[in-house]
């Protein structure tokens, strides 16, 4: 088959192929093949390299490999549900839970879950009845 690609957007794949040895069809092919089971219609947003390690850093928990994974960690820092309750906090707050657990080398879910508990001892256990 051939394909007639302009030259500025093949020169990238052109250029990582002489520098890393590869033949030049192979590179292209794996590179499309990595796309080619999304529907050309979808948005796709690609993190890689700088913008990618600042998202896993920010979620915690290492390496982002799947966009289940991306989804889930994401519910996990965005959303803080106690039973049914969703507590709503502010950016900053969200920021300063990822601060703890950066600091703790935790996971911010690990961190919610120990500040829940807090407040559960705080509710349940810490307190004096009154009569």
């Amino acid at each position: 088959m051939l394909v007639k690609i302009d030259d500025d957007v093949v020169l990238p794949y052109s250029e990582w192929a002489q520098a890393n040895k590869q033949p030049f069809d192979a590179v292209l092919a794996r590179q499309l093949a990595r796309y080619s089971g999304i529907p050309l219609t979808a948005r796709v947003l690609v993190l890689s390299g700088a913008a990618l390690e600042a998202v896993e850093k920010l979620l915690g928990g290492g390496q982002l490999t799947t966009p289940d994974a991306a989804v889930k960690r994401v519910r996990e820092y965005a959303q803080i549900t106690l039973g049914k309750v969703d507590l709503d906090l502010s950016p900053a707050e969200k920021s300063e839970i990822v601060h703890r657990a950066q600091k703790q080398g935790k996971t911010p879910g690990q961190v919610v879950k120990e500040l829940a508990a807090q407040l559960r001892d705080g509710l349940f256990y810490d307190t004096v009845p009154l009569r």
